[in-house]
């Protein structure tokens, strides 16, 4: 497990927005390759969740 604001931490450091509004997701969005990822709003989330945000992001 990996803390939320952890894994947003980093995601805004590889240069991802972040749109916060919404109910049980945040949406991502990668401006270098224009893709986008849904992020649970838990204050935890499991590793392979994590692990395919980057894969949908296309940093991984």
């Amino acid at each position: 497990m990996v803390k939320r604001r952890d894994l947003l931490k980093d995601l805004k450091k590889r240069g991802v927005n972040v749109n916060e509004h919404g109910g049980r997701h945040a949406k991502l969005l990668n401006p270098k390759n224009n893709l986008t990822a849904p992020l649970p709003q838990h204050t935890e989330v499991d590793d392979y969740t994590a692990k395919e945000i980057y894969k949908q992001l296309g940093l991984k």
